[in-house]
């Protein structure tokens, strides 16, 4: 074990944050890939599918998702606002259309890129490579993130 951490020490201090940074992503995205074959369900039926307003990038769209709750374009109330959430989910139908496959890949990746984002602000403020590392790999992996993400 103690030849692994050296090893690991080596290739780090040859090669430092921007290989921790390239780990925490592809763990992120290793980590979620078990969710690219699920369907879309639950909320989704209310945020994607019934949705009208994510079918296509215009003015009169983006003013619902800015001016309006999350689920007015399915023709529902909510007490939600997340305008750059509908924004990527019309992103992702002008691609995908209504295949699962897309958001939940566009999730896994967008959450990897988020801990990659954690890792190099605390590796700014605190200029300690392995803590920033251990705690963004935190973020990445909590079980509280897994509902979230898949």
């Amino acid at each position: 074990m103690q030849f692994a951490i050296q090893q690991i020490n080596l290739i780090v201090s040859r090669h430092g944050a921007v290989l921790l940074a390239l780990l925490l992503f592809v763990a992120g995205v290793s980590l979620y890939s078990a969710d690219l074959g699920n369907i879309l369900f639950f909320d989704d039926t209310h945020f994607i599918v019934n949705n009208d307003t994510i079918r296509e990038f215009s003015l009169d769209n983006a003013r619902v998702w800015f001016t309006e709750n999350a689920l007015a374009g399915g023709g529902r109330t909510s007490d939600y606002y997340r305008p750059l959430l509908l924004a990527s989910f019309a992103f992702n139908y002008s691609v995908h259309g209504l295949e699962p496959f897309g958001y939940f890949l566009t999730n896994n990746v967008l959450h990897a890129l988020t801990a990659v984002a954690v890792f190099w602000l605390l590796l700014t403020l605190l200029r300690r490579e392995w803590l920033s590392f251990f705690v963004a790999l935190i973020f990445l992996v909590h079980p509280m993130q897994s509902e979230n993400v898949a």
